[in-house]
């Protein structure tokens, strides 16, 4: 139900971006099970369907044709570990569901579960104080004016170039420059 709500919203909303949905089931036989009801529905959306789990070699750059992604608590743990080299891909995560969460009170199985659950936390705050910080950037670049010595101006514009991030690099130069 979640996901047919998030894929109305987006139709109704004309978002063309890029946006991924993880659906975490505990066993390898429920994804297979849900792999083989949602493809045939959630293709009719443009939403390709994949399941990544312990039998699958795969790694971030191939999901990238794939709107929904059901997986096991294992193998997304295995996944997101290294999620940094992966930053474009966690960013568009826009729903992340979690089938028989009671599974957390498992000896063997919950503290996967209990890390990969941590983990998306982690990525949500990382990826909403970066987007904070970027249109903290613009929107001073738009509103505020400094007047810099050419000194200053010379320091300022070789830190910009220091910074990796293409859009707030853009946003520190207008600043500099306004």
């Amino acid at each position: 139900m979640a996901i047919v709500q998030l894929l109305m919203e987006i139709e109704d909303k004309n978002i063309d971006e890029d946006f991924k949905i993880i659906y975490m089931a505990p066993i390898k036989a429920i994804c297979t099970e849900r792999l083989t009801e949602w493809s045939p529905k959630f293709s009719k959306f443009n939403s390709l369907c994949i399941e990544v789990t312990g039998d699958t070699d795969v790694d971030f750059s191939q999901l990238k044709p794939y709107r929904i992604i059901i997986t096991t608590p294992e193998k997304w743990n295995m996944l997101t570990r290294r999620w940094r080299d992966y930053r474009g891909m966690v960013e568009v995560i826009k729903l992340f569901l979690i089938d028989e969460v009671h599974i957390l009170n498992d000896v063997t199985r919950g503290p996967v579960l209990e890390a990969v659950v941590s983990r998306m936390k982690t990525i949500q705050i990382f990826c909403n104080t970066r987007k904070g910080v970027i249109l903290t950037a613009e929107a001073l670049s738009r509103e505020i004016t400094f007047r810099f010595s050419e000194e200053k101006k010379a320091k300022l514009t070789a830190l910009a170039s220091a910074i990796k991030t293409k859009k707030i690099q853009v946003s520190y130069l207008l600043l500099l420059l306004s």
